[in-house]
């Protein structure tokens, strides 16, 4: 099978820092839109993009670092995600008023900002598929030291697909539907996605019993989204009163 031929090398720009920063500008941008349709006030959607901001980096460079001991800086998608997570969950916080909104909107725009995140991993080489010969495989050239010799599957390019439409989903249950539970099915939904895509990847060629962090966060996180989902104590805690079936 002719693979599709990706030259990662001999660029004059970087093409994964513009797909990185699109994936934010694309995120923040569609969480600005989907809080101003349920008329949140700017300041309260000003500060929440602010912190989401500060908090993606912060979280998907610590949870690399962390990941590699330290030998390592870059941006890990779970950690990003987490770090969505946890800035929403201070606003809520701080600003209570509008919680539902921003917790709907940054929910929501997770799954948007990792498809956009997955292109620039499909072009840089990075995080590459399992070695692979079949229809639309890739064959990686330049900067030879690092990227594998044989053909992989295109699993980068099957994490954006996946995600954008999960991201369309959600939009569809949150704010069409207004189906019950769906935020937290969705993160659950997110974190399913990401454990099952990840077996595709060459890192899990030879070691199919054995999770990698990035499961091990996402199986954390999908509990917790069950926890969410059927504690009403906590859904209280988080969520207003009368919005408690989102």
């Amino acid at each position: 099978m002719n693979a599709i031929i990706i030259q990662t090398d001999n660029l004059k720009i970087s093409i994964y820092m513009v797909f990185i920063i699109l994936s934010f500008v694309v995120g923040l941008a569609a969480a600005v839109v989907l809080m101003r349709r349920e008329k949140t006030p700017w300041y309260v959607v000003i500060s929440a993009t602010v912190l989401n901001a500060l908090m993606t980096v912060f979280g998907g460079v610590s949870i690399t670092m962390l990941s590699s001991g330290f030998r390592q800086c870059g941006l890990s998608s779970v950690g990003g995600a987490l770090g969505v997570l946890a800035a929403t969950f201070t606003i809520t916080r701080i600003i209570p008023e509008y919680k539902l909104q921003v917790f709907r909107a940054y929910s929501c725009i997770i799954p948007l900002m990792y498809s956009v995140s997955k292109l620039a991993c499909h072009f840089a080489g990075c995080c590459y598929g399992m070695e692979y010969d079949g229809v639309f495989c890739l064959h990686y050239v330049g900067e030879a030291e690092r990227l594998p010799v044989m053909n992989v599957f295109p699993v980068q390019m099957c994490e954006t697909l996946v995600f954008a439409i999960i991201f369309a989903i959600g939009v569809v249950l949150i704010y069409v539907k207004n189906a019950k539970h769906s935020i937290f099915m969705l993160m659950c939904v997110c974190s399913i996605g990401k454990i099952l895509l990840d077996y595709l990847r060459d890192s899990h060629a030879n070691s199919l019993l054995i999770p990698s962090l990035n499961q091990i966060m996402c199986v954390v996180i999908v509990l917790v989204g069950v926890i969410f989902t059927y504690n009403p104590f906590i859904r209280k805690f988080m969520l207003d009163e009368g919005e408690k079936d989102q």
